[in-house]
């Protein structure tokens, strides 16, 4: 009788563990279809900017480490660190500048649709939920 109960406790355990090895297999094929994904580029792009800012920041820690860790190139970063802005990228930039005096102009008081309303007289077409995105990326709070 002890037999029978040993030999469906290890039908049992083994049962469970097939079935982990099946989530972790289907994981593992999730992570590396994300990987893929179009938008990885963006995440590799957010990686390299983190990791270069904690080097920046004094941090002590070896970026080839870190960069062979996470299975990305060092060619890459280092041309990432080298590329000029994109046009986008400026584009962004002055458009938080311009957001963020307004806002100072108004003594903290305006919010998103305000400062929309004032960017649409100046001739910029911008909506209120990137005007809210931008000034929430630039780490303001209040829009």
């Amino acid at each position: 009788m002890a037999n029978r109960k040993n030999q469906s406790t290890v039908k049992s355990n083994s049962s469970q563990a097939e079935k982990q090895y099946i989530r972790v297999q289907k994981e593992l094929q999730a992570m590396q279809e994300a990987w893929n994904h179009p938008h990885s580029q963006m995440l590799t792009q957010l990686i390299y900017e983190l990791v270069a800012q904690e080097h920046n920041a004094g941090k002590r820690f070896s970026v080839s480490k870190v960069l062979h860790l996470l299975n990305l190139s060092f060619s890459g970063y280092y041309d990432y660190l080298k590329r000029e802005p994109s046009k986008q990228a400026l584009h962004k930039e002055e458009m938080k500048k311009q957001i963020k005096q307004i806002y100072e102009e108004s003594d903290h008081t305006y919010g998103a649709p305000r400062i929309t309303k004032i960017l649409n007289q100046q001739g910029i077409i911008i909506s209120p939920r990137t005007v809210g995105r931008l000034y929430a990326g630039d780490g303001y709070s209040g829009l």
